[in-house]
């Protein structure tokens, strides 16, 4: 799992044995990590690099739907 607000904490699971994602198995799988991140890293930039500038729309966000996403822990 990539979490962008803890890059430096990486997840990894073994899902045929865990799937439920119980065990964090990223300390014993560094080249792995290592491996991932790096397709992650040159994917957001690839991403970042073909976006349209104008392809960024602010939605219109009330309250209620701000403090919802936040609670989900999506925002803030």
């Amino acid at each position: 799992m990539w979490a962008s607000r803890q890059p430096d904490a990486p997840e990894l699971f073994d899902l045929r044995a865990d799937p439920a994602e119980r065990r964090n198995i990223a300390a014993e799988q560094p080249q792995m990590v290592a491996m991932l991140k790096t397709h992650i890293t040159a994917h957001m930039q690839h991403v970042a690099d073909t976006m349209p500038a104008d392809a960024i729309i602010a939605p219109d966000l009330d309250d209620e739907i701000v403090g919802r996403l936040r609670d989900l822990g999506y925002m803030e």
